[in-house]
């Protein structure tokens, strides 16, 4: 799970006379691969060494501080003398981060999105646990709004091909002999579930493609405990789209939901009445 920029800097005060450190320009997301995993958010001015250039991503290298006791004792007993302020060794990079990044940046500021996250499950809506929320800028987000019919003109068409083929089937056995209704409500039925098929490849790419940008674009990110509570602390006051998807065996569900961050706790749940549903759209 990601961190917040500001629990990173009690641990990560980084050397000044570190060769070639380059500071942020502002704060930046921290991923494990380019595209990838999301580890943490640096603060705007943090000292970084370029290793590598990939397209849009960079490759670098953080020289810090942590604490002796948050690693095991061996590990405090080989590290170099006092008064060394620089590795024995070059550091091994793990970590690469994004360049450029969006201009508004949550962390900054003293405000609080916090709610509760429930899915419905039979007739009843329950806690989802353990789901990943994206906060992302609001200027970054209109695309996440659009619907799946807007974004590819052939899907009412063929939303529309489906409920055509449901008639024709029903007609065809109330027709001709029992045979030959037969076969031609299986032939219906058959053309039928082939329309249904590419309407499930649209969605699941349109939905796919939501959940992508979401993820790349977000400037925070939590996960949902036990409870169905989720929380992003240190937003700054503005314009956000909250985004997050649910994908079980009987629902696919998306949220996303604008946000405005004023100051002190805005509250925002999550639940079957603001979530759209993949299946239809």
């Amino acid at each position: 799970m990601a961190v917040a920029a500001t629990a990173l800097l009690p641990i990560l005060a980084l050397t000044a006379g570190h060769a070639q450190l380059q500071p942020l320009l502002r704060e930046t997301s921290l991923r494990a691969t380019p595209s990838g995993e999301l580890v943490a958010f640096l603060p705007a001015g943090s000292q970084v060494e370029v290793l590598e250039r990939r397209d849009d991503w960079l490759l670098v290298r953080l020289v810090g501080w942590v604490p002796a006791d948050s690693l095991p004792a061996a590990a405090s007993a080989e590290a170099a003398p006092a008064g060394r302020n620089e590795p024995t060794a070059p550091v091994e990079p793990q970590v690469q981060v994004a360049i450029p990044t969006p201009p508004a940046r949550a962390g900054t500021g003293a405000s609080v999105i916090e709610g509760l996250v429930k899915a419905r499950t039979g007739r009843r809506n329950r806690p989802a646990a353990g789901l990943s929320i994206y906060l992302v800028p609001a200027a970054d987000g209109p695309d996440l709004m659009t619907g799946a019919g807007e974004a590819n003109p052939d899907l009412p068409a063929l939303q529309k091909q489906v409920a055509d083929l449901d008639r024709q089937a029903g007609r065809a056995m109330q027709e001709g002999s029992f045979m030959e209704a037969t076969t031609e409500h299986d032939r219906l039925r058959r053309e039928q579930a082939a329309v249904k098929s590419q309407i499930a490849e649209i969605l699941a790419a349109h939905h796919g493609r939501h959940a992508s940008a979401a993820r790349d674009r977000a400037i925070a990110e939590t996960t949902t405990d036990d409870r169905g509570w989720y929380t992003f602390t240190g937003v700054a006051p503005g314009d956000y789209m909250l985004y997050a998807r649910l994908v079980r065996d009987d629902a696919d569900v998306e949220w996303v939901l604008p946000t405005r961050v004023a100051d002190g706790v805005a509250r925002v749940d999550l639940d079957s009445t603001n979530a759209r549903d993949l299946q239809k759209n």
